[in-house]
């Protein structure tokens, strides 16, 4: 199985990302490690808005490795904050839920290659319905 420690934090990865089946979005994902064992998880998007151009976004998650396990955080102002999502990176496609308040995510994360890797959010609840599907890559 691959571990973080083939992601590699040399260069930024592309990311292309579809809601719904709508207009992909693209944008960069920088890997920045601040410990042996985290690192930030930085994504810079640009979203097409339908006749009104883009508008551009960061999100940042902080994450920590604890032998195959990788936790996801959501960032509150440059602090770590809620636990997002963990998944286990000895299963090949590992998956995670997370509940925000009755809404419900279920993601799924495969490292494809140490330069592929791709997260599914399948989201359901009353205030959000939706799949996002992700696609990081480094050429």
């Amino acid at each position: 199985m691959l571990y973080t420690q083939n992601m590699g934090f040399r260069k930024d990865w592309k990311l292309e990302r579809v809601i719904n089946q709508d207009a992909p979005i693209f944008g960069v994902m920088h890997l920045r490690r601040t410990s042996p064992r985290t690192f930030i998880w930085q994504e810079c998007v640009q979203t097409p808005l339908k006749g009104q151009g883009m508008i551009e976004g960061v999100q940042n998650y902080h994450i920590e490795r604890q032998g195959h396990i990788l936790s996801f955080y959501r960032d509150a102002g440059g602090k770590k904050s809620v636990l997002f999502q963990t998944f286990n990176l000895k299963q090949p496609d590992t998956t995670s839920i997370h509940l925000c308040g009755q809404d419900r995510y279920e993601s799924a994360f495969q490292i494809c290659t140490p330069s592929d890797i791709r997260i599914k959010h399948t989201v359901a609840g009353p205030r959000k319905d939706y799949i996002m599907q992700t696609h990081y890559f480094r050429s």
